[in-house]
C-alpha cells in the first residue's frame, strides 16, 4: 500500500502525520457504479478510513500515536478489499 511502498517500508511522513492509501486501486478495479461513494465511505468509516471523491481509500495517523504501522496497513488492505467486493456487487445490480 502506501503508494506502492514495499512491505515493511513506511511512506514518507509529512510532519507529524503519515499517510497510507491504496492509490485508488480498489475503486479503479471495481468501477464506479451508481452509489459507489456512499457505499465505499460507509465501509471505510467503520474502519476509521477515508475515501476521496477521486476514489482513493486511505488514512492518516500520527507517528507518536502508538499505532502499529503493520496493523494499520493490514486494516487498509482489508478495507480496500471490502470496498472492492461491495462495488462489484453494486455493479451487478
Amino acid at each position: 500500500m502506501a503508494r506502492r511502498a514495499a512491505r515493511g517500508d513506511l511512506p514518507p511522513a509529512r510532519g507529524y502525520w503519515t499517510e497510507l492509501d491504496d492509490g485508488g486501486e480498489a475503486i479503479r478495479r471495481s468501477g464506479k457504479p451508481e452509489g459507489w461513494l456512499e457505499a465505499a465511505d460507509r465501509i471505510a468509516a467503520t474502519e476509521g478510513m477515508n475515501v476521496s471523491r477521486n476514489g482513493v481509500v486511505g488514512v492518516k495517523y500520527g507517528e507518536r500515536s502508538g499505532h502499529d504501522p503493520d496493523e494499520i496497513t493490514g486494516r487498509l488492505a482489508h478495507t480496500a478489499r471490502a470496498i472492492y467486493l461491495t462495488l462489484l456487487d453494486l455493479s451487478e445490480e
